[in-house]
């Protein structure tokens, strides 16, 4: 019976060359597949580069408008607005807040809303006397309910002034930019792209009604006497 012949020296490298082969493929076809991983995720973090930078482009100009509430002298709130683009900013409007009744709060708040129509650069904050007027009306109304249903007659100290209840105050504007694109700036400072008008201005009361602290006015600790109930005051209303 014929022995096998033995394998050659030409078989094994044929054996280990083809095993080579393979190795390299493999390790082809794994290096192909990092690159692959490799090149989306560097694809992604461009496309989110590129996408703060358009949100960056796009508010470049409604990030340098602003409105916000100061103290004068004689204590009063002014409404203060202030363009910085050096473009027109359109369809202002200013939206004011103020806590009505500080026996609950978060709940009865006073929307008091300030058309200031076109604002052009300003090289200085510029007062917005039509919202401060109003708020000041509003709230004189204010401290009038506040010390008919909670001030101690007995005590002036207890009474609220005009001055304490504006400090309650809080402001948002919402305008449009010179490429008609509608923002809004909360009270907290954010700025935000909306197009949903009136819903805008009732969401940025809300966050006033979230952020703002608790208004405190000294009130009547006792209780009702000569068994009359406590009087019950509509709050004001704004013409």
């Amino acid at each position: 019976m014929a022995l096998a012949d033995e394998p050659k020296i030409t078989d094994w490298l044929s054996v280990w060359f083809s095993l080579g082969s393979g190795v390299i493929a493999l390790l082809a076809l794994i290096a192909a597949a990092v690159a692959v991983r490799a090149t989306i995720q560097t694809n992604r973090t461009q496309s989110a580069q590129l996408q703060t930078l358009e949100q960056d482009r796009r508010q470049e100009q409604a990030a340098k408008f602003s409105a916000w509430l100061t103290t004068s002298e004689n204590g009063s709130r002014q409404s203060m607005v202030y363009n910085g683009s050096g473009l027109p900013i359109h369809n202002v409007l200013l939206i004011v807040g103020i806590q009505e009744d500080p026996g609950q709060p978060g709940k009865d708040w006073k929307l008091i809303i300030g058309r200031a129509g076109t604002v052009p650069p300003t090289p200085q904050p510029i007062e917005y006397s039509d919202t401060t007027i109003r708020l000041r009306y509003a709230a004189e109304a204010i401290a009038n309910y506040q010390n008919r249903k909670y001030a101690d007659p007995l005590s002036d100290s207890s009474y609220a002034t005009a001055e304490h209840v504006s400090s309650s105050a809080e402001i948002a504007v919402q305008f449009e930019d010179n490429n008609g694109v509608p923002w809004i700036r909360y009270s907290t400072g954010q700025l935000e792209s909306r197009n949903d008008g009136f819903q805008a201005v009732l969401d940025a009361l809300e966050r006033m009604k979230e952020s703002s602290p608790l208004t405190n006015i000294q009130r009547a600790s006792r209780a009702p006497t000569r068994g009359s109930p406590a009087r019950q005051e509509t709050p004001p209303q704004e013409e």
